[in-house]
């Protein structure tokens, strides 16, 4: 049993994935302040509901207790991270979940993003857009991010595991946050037809959080060489792509085309209009088909309606 300090831990990835150790005897304690809260933690789980800086501050705590730092914390999500700092946050916060990795000697996976890959005209190469919003200072902030953790790695020597999810969701993914299944799972439970935003041809590939979750829980039974050695790789299901037309149409309610930023606001940016995909092969794959994440999204969210 090795002993886990998970930031960012009542998240939707950081919540499956202290689940995930926990089932598996893992000592798990959770570093969140509640900000982007999506699922309560398991039972016997220590919660600290502070930020990663906070916890990092204090020595007493964060002095040789954990073997194994995952850092999730981060704002998330196309509506979530709006009107929020989003760059200056998600530095302070790795910076923190470092240097809790380097007082404890411990190695560190650290949660990046296929935003990395740019809004517009995605490619298998990094982009660092030239406009300002609040999505393209997050793929900035998650670029900042994988250099703050490959430097870590420079330096310390210390395992460090960085990760690039391409479009994960959940039956704990936060609607209000702009994410299009529990979105649509969200429309759907309540009878509406979903809404697609436009042009709806644009395509993506959802993985499912368990998969990411058993997949962090087995990289931790070896940490020695790749993808202990801090290259970035990515974390994604190819099979589950789907265009978003053909997605809203697996709801069974209907759908109707619309401008999001009819909905959210001027500073709202879509991701790519077109094909914004994984590799055929990434490095760490899921397994779960789309019809059942739909699925598992929508009895959540029935389920929640319901109570």
């Amino acid at each position: 049993m090795s002993r886990v300090v998970v930031t960012g831990g009542l998240g939707l990835i950081g919540s499956a994935i202290a689940h995930e150790l926990h089932r598996h005897g893992h000592a798990v304690t959770i570093i969140d302040d509640g900000r982007n809260a999506a699922a309560h933690p398991p039972n016997g789980v220590r919660v600290l509901q502070v930020s990663v800086e906070q916890a990092a501050d204090y020595p007493t705590w964060a002095t040789g207790d954990h073997d194994t730092v995952i850092h999730c914390a981060a704002p998330v999500g196309p509506v979530g991270i709006l009107h929020r700092s989003v760059l200056a946050e998600m530095l302070s916060a790795t910076d923190a979940a470092l240097r809790l990795a380097r007082r404890n000697a411990a190695p560190i996976v650290v949660f990046s993003s296929s935003e990395v890959y740019g809004t517009e005209h995605p490619t298998g190469q990094l982009v660092t857009p030239d406009d300002w919003s609040h999505r393209t200072e997050y793929g900035v902030g998650k670029i900042a991010t994988e250099q703050m953790a490959r430097r870590h790695h420079h330096e310390t020597g210390l395992p460090t595991c960085v990760i690039r999810p391409w479009n994960v969701t959940g039956p704990a993914q936060r609607a209000d946050a702009g994410f299009v299944i529990a979105r649509m799972a969200r429309q759907a439970t309540a009878g509406q037809p979903v809404t697609v935003y436009k042009p709806g041809t644009q395509r993506r590939a959802f993985m499912h959080t368990d998969d990411l979750a058993v997949i962090v829980r087995s990289l931790l039974d070896d940490t020695t060489g790749a993808p202990w050695d801090a290259k970035p790789v990515d974390a994604a299901t190819p099979k589950n792509a789907v265009s978003m037309l053909d997605l809203a149409d697996m709801f069974g309610t209907g759908h109707t085309i619309v401008d999001p930023v009819t909905e959210h606001g001027p500073l709202f940016r879509e991701a790519a209009a077109g094909t914004k995909l994984p590799m055929p092969h990434p490095a760490l794959c899921g397994w779960t088909p789309l019809d059942r994440i739909v699925a598992d999204v929508t009895a959540a969210h029935a389920h929640q309606a319901a109570a």
